[in-house]
């Protein structure tokens, strides 16, 4: 995966473009890999003329922060992988690398369009595209209920996966959501943009008059409400926790992966990775396909 970093720590943010002036988060990059051969991974050429400005969306891919239902590891030589909660697989790619990949794709197929779109149709595929993710989001919530209480907070269970979780599923396609609405409306929609706009994977996005921010805040809302379903999952009639301990889960999910490495990845334990492998050979007991070859071999 390209921008893959080795095991060592960030440089030192107050040290990092001291004299020269410039900026931490491309010296950032640079320490753990080639800004542009990481362009090229999402499909952008930084070389290109037509490209350039494409830049800014490269760099907030690499330093977007895991989402919380994922998990980074390392294998023994180093090289980090990711698994998703309640799955067998796993994958050398960073989860949010796909998502900026399709941002970046959507965003060069319109500005090559002929004639050029106007600010009316450009809107139309943004608010199209939030529809879209809105709905994966939707089907992905689905057996999701929650919050129940505990004596370490609360915590939501999906009947589904069977497992539990302390982090609100809906939080993190809330934050998708934002993501995706701040980089289109900063490539295609400039003129609905105010202000000098923050990093959508930080504090905000960027400041959107119009229809777009009111739909942004719709599609929030509407994912904003699980339900507390009338069955019961254990023997003692109660939904069970998640197996790991708050504090953990909590410290695990949060910052930049790629740009913090020492704060949140970790070997996966001999007990994981046979739980892991388990689950695995369960799910492929009915099947013949092989594995992916994005796969990491644990």
């Amino acid at each position: 995966m390209a921008g893959a970093a080795g095991t060592g720590d960030a440089p030192d943010s107050d040290a990092v473009g001291q004299d020269s002036g410039a900026p931490v988060a491309p010296a950032l990059i640079e320490q753990y890999g080639d800004l542009h051969e990481y362009g090229l991974s999402l499909g952008v050429d930084l070389d290109h003329e037509n490209e350039e400005d494409l830049a800014w969306a490269v760099r907030e891919a690499f330093n977007a922060p895991l989402p919380s239902s994922w998990t980074e590891y390392m294998d023994d030589t180093g090289r980090a992988y990711y698994i998703k909660d309640g799955s067998s697989e796993s994958t050398w790619e960073h989860p949010m690398d796909a998502v900026y990949r399709e941002l970046l794709d959507l965003i060069k197929s319109i500005r090559q369009m002929t004639p050029p779109a106007s600010e009316a149709q450009r809107e139309e595929v943004v608010k199209q595209h939030l529809r879209q993710v809105h709905q994966r989001a939707k089907e992905d919530l689905a057996g999701w209920s929650g919050p129940y209480n505990s004596e370490q907070g609360e915590y939501y269970y999906s009947d589904i996966l069977k497992m539990s979780s302390w982090d609100c599923p809906t939080v993190e396609w809330e934050r998708e959501l934002a993501v995706r609405h701040a980089v289109l409306v900063r490539y295609l929609l400039p003129e609905q943009a105010t202000g000098d706009p923050t990093s959508p994977g930080g504090s905000g996005d960027p400041g959107v008059s119009g229809g777009g921010h009111h739909m942004l805040q719709a599609l929030r809302l509407q994912l904003g409400n699980l339900q507390r379903p009338e069955f019961r999952v254990s023997a003692d009639g109660s939904v069970p926790e998640p197996s790991t301990s708050r504090s953990y889960h909590t410290a695990r999910s949060q910052g930049s992966s790629r740009a913090s490495k020492s704060k949140h990845h970790r070997h996966e334990t001999h007990r994981e990775r046979k739980e892991r492998k388990e689950r695995k050979a369960a799910k492929e007991s009915g099947s013949a396909s092989p594995l992916a070859s994005s796969s990491a071999a644990a």
